[in-house]
């Protein structure tokens, strides 16, 4: 199996940071592979990064091999869709969300996943706690 990735793309209101971050599935012969992911890049966009600025770099990292065609999730709760729709216009493979409270996953049409955060926190901690 050839390795995958996955990337994150966390959009900070203006004024506050942004980051974004590729984890690799390793690729493997064994018929059930460790699920274990390896973080390969890691980038913080400073405070006052502008929109336009952080959408062009994330194209350019997202539409080149090996990267090309994997999915970008999006937490796009400090945002407005403008700026998810620009990146849609990278061709990369976006997937938003929007954290909040709540008990459940709701997929809304024009938003995309609306995620509890205890979720993703439970998910993260998981991870971590299983050296994953």
């Amino acid at each position: 199996m050839p390795a995958s990735y996955v990337m994150g793309l966390d959009l900070g209101p203006p004024g506050e940071p942004t980051g974004f971050a590729v984890l690799e599935w390793p690729a493997t012969d064994d018929p059930k592979p460790e699920m274990a992911y390896h973080l390969r890049h890691l980038e913080r966009f400073p405070p006052g990064a502008s929109y336009p600025a952080i959408v062009e770099t994330v194209a350019e990292r997202t539409t080149a091999p090996p990267l090309k065609g994997s999915p970008v999730v999006v937490d796009i709760t400090a945002v407005g869709r403008g700026v998810v729709d620009r990146l849609y216009q990278t061709n990369a493979r976006i997937l938003p969300i929007v954290m909040r409270a709540g008990q459940t996953v709701q997929w809304v049409d024009w938003v995309g996943q609306m995620v509890p955060k205890k979720e993703l926190v439970t998910a993260l901690q998981l991870a971590l706690q299983t050296r994953r």
